[in-house]
């Protein structure tokens, strides 16, 4: 579990600049330095006035506070200028459901992945927190570069007006889906055998035929222990709290049962 007010610094070198990229998770334990950058980040960005940026810097703590909701803000950094901004939280009636919102880079600075990046730091971020089965957003069709950023980190178009407590979406957006999909190796063990068996029979038995259950229960436990010794490869697919599927490869080729994205997705 992340503790409150930890803060999580990355750097990458680029052929030009030096990007540190900061995951704050909460913004209530946000210095006022901090929060006077990114008044001045949304200001320049969205082009309003001081006023109204001091209330979406204002807004942010609000909403932590009012829903009792984990919530993260990924800002990058060029020097002490902010140049890209996301906020991310976790849905407050549904432990499994995140959202991404209000992202932003500045524009002499797209283009260059900096959106990606920050999306993939967030993402492995609520990784850690083993309920989270989903991220959404919320994107319009004529955001080209929304719509494109999304399909290419694994977010699927559900067609669907996008819901989240206490927020209001324009009616032509469409909610964006990314199911978080962990692959974990399996310990060679009757609690592990008995967990696994009913999707091993589900995907590996021919519809119809009645398995024999003590037959596979031994055949499942030799191939954990060639897996353990890396002869095999035997993973459990697990989408937050729930097993979902198995990947394998016995030596008949790679197999995934059980979700229809990539790994990578």
């Amino acid at each position: 579990m992340i503790g409150l007010g930890r803060i999580v610094y990355r750097e990458e070198n680029k052929k030009m600049n030096k990007l540190k990229y900061v995951i704050i998770d909460s913004h209530r334990n946000m210095t006022a330095k901090r929060k006077e950058s990114l008044k001045t980040f949304f200001t320049e960005v969205k082009n309003i006035d001081d006023q109204a940026a001091q209330n979406q810097v204002g807004f942010c703590d609000w909403f932590e506070r009012e829903n009792a909701v984990k919530w993260f803000e990924t800002i990058v950094y060029e020097g002490c200028c902010v140049i890209g901004y996301l906020r991310c939280m976790r849905n407050p009636k549904d432990d499994t459901q995140w959202f991404i919102g209000d992202v932003h880079v500045r524009k002499e600075y797209r283009g260059k992945g900096i959106a990606s990046r920050m999306y993939e730091k967030t993402i492995d971020t609520v990784m850690e927190f083993e309920a989270a089965e989903n991220i959404i957003a919320s994107v319009h069709p004529k955001n080209i570069n929304s719509v494109g950023l999304h399909k290419k980190m694994g977010f699927k178009n559900t067609r669907h007006v996008c819901r989240f407590p206490n927020f209001w979406f324009d009616e032509e957006e469409t909610e964006y889906k990314k199911m978080l999909y962990k692959f974990m190796p399996v310990p060679a063990d009757e609690l592990a055998v008995e967990k696994l068996l009913p999707l091993w029979i589900k995907y590996t038995i021919p519809k119809g035929t009645e398995p024999d259950k003590d037959k596979e229960i031994k055949k499942l436990g030799k191939i954990l222990e060639k897996a353990q010794k890396g002869e095999y490869l035997f993973e459990a697919i697990w989408c937050g709290n729930r097993l979902v599927g198995i990947r394998y490869n016995i030596g008949d080729g790679e197999k995934t049962y059980g979700i229809k994205q990539r790994r990578n997705a």
